[in-house]
């Protein structure tokens, strides 16, 4: 089986979950059952039982020869270091999201000081897992905005057939890892992250050059990038959420960023941001709140909207300008 194949990364999604779990399952994370008993225990210490990951390969096509999955006793649940997958017991006892959030942020703390950083940034072939974009991919990033489909070439936009468009996340000169917009989302799940693992997604590739880019707009989705980008806005990142993880922080802290602009989809959820990191980045002086509640695309396609035909050209020739400018892709 194709490791990366999305239709069976979907069935495994959603497959039916152990009643155990169901409470705290965390869509932001990629949760599996693991039963001890079935896998050989290569260490342990006082507070948890370390093993060999027996997820890495299906997320990392690299195995777990170190034993990075580290399984917490009291709580009965675990994540591994390098895949980042969380293994929970199938019991009849329910896992409270307060009893998974605390064990998924003290697995968090202790990756963060961990040295394990490299292993999830492999690269993939991201050109080969996924095809070219098709005339119904066309249709939907025109629906979306008409100048979607143009910059396709630059932004790499691939398709999974008849499910969505992805684009694929780069760091320091590498495809890391992908992200998928559904064409009809599944309730609420609109994006596919694989494995769960939040990485940061730059339209223009900013994790390129360190300090070349001093300024950066912190931003939901890589619509929202990608938008805010086209409308002036320097150097945007997704965080695919409305908060921020140690690792995404740590990937923004490599470009030594000067100024911080968050640009949520409302004022007060960039607020509720604005006091998670004002002092997780060393090197920035000034961090502000765009005080608007449109999302970045959404303003960027009332800018578009309410242009007079006579202003039309000059505001097209701009977009053109931050189009050869701005839009770099590193896809060696």
């Amino acid at each position: 089986m194709d490791e990366f194949d999305l239709k069976n990364s979907l069935l495994n999604i959603y497959q039916p979950k152990p009643e155990s779990f169901k409470k705290g399952f965390k869509e932001s994370f990629k949760v599996r059952v693991f039963d001890p008993t079935k896998h050989k225990k290569v260490g342990e210490n006082k507070t948890h039982e370390m093993y060999n990951c027996p997820y890495c390969f299906s997320v990392r096509l690299k195995h777990d020869n170190d034993g990075k999955f580290y399984f917490d006793k009291e709580k009965k649940i675990g994540r591994c270091f390098k895949c980042l997958t969380v293994g929970v017991l199938a019991t009849d006892k329910d896992i409270s999201e307060l009893d998974l959030d605390r064990a998924i942020y003290s697995l968090d703390s202790k990756y963060k000081e961990s040295e394990e950083i490299d292993h999830i940034f492999s690269s993939i072939q991201y050109e080969k897992m996924y095809d070219p974009i098709d005339q119904e991919a066309i249709d939907y990033l025109d629906n979306r905005c008409p100048l979607y489909s143009s910059f396709a070439d630059k932004l790499r936009f691939r398709i999974s057939p008849t499910i969505g468009v992805t684009v694929p996340i780069q760091y320091w000169g590498k495809d890391i890892s992908y992200n998928l917009r559904f064409y009809k989302p599944n309730g609420k799940m609109k994006y596919y992250i694989p494995n769960g693992v939040k990485y940061v997604y730059s339209p223009n590739n900013v994790f390129c050059e360190k300090g070349r880019y001093q300024e950066i707009t912190l931003v939901e989705g890589y619509f929202d990038a990608i938008g805010a980008l086209l409308d002036g806005y320097k150097n945007p990142i997704a965080l695919f959420g409305l908060s921020i993880t140690p690792l995404q922080i740590e990937m923004i802290r490599s470009i030594s960023p000067v100024k911080i602009k968050i640009y949520l989809d409302e004022a007060k959820l960039s607020w509720n941001l604005y006091w998670k990191i004002k002092d997780k980045f060393p090197t920035v002086q000034k961090i502000e709140v765009v005080p608007t509640n449109y999302d970045p695309e959404e303003r960027f396609m009332f800018n578009l909207k309410r242009c007079k035909a006579e202003d039309l050209p000059k505001f097209l020739e701009k977009v053109e300008k931050i189009y050869n400018d701005e839009f770099y892709t590193n896809n060696d």
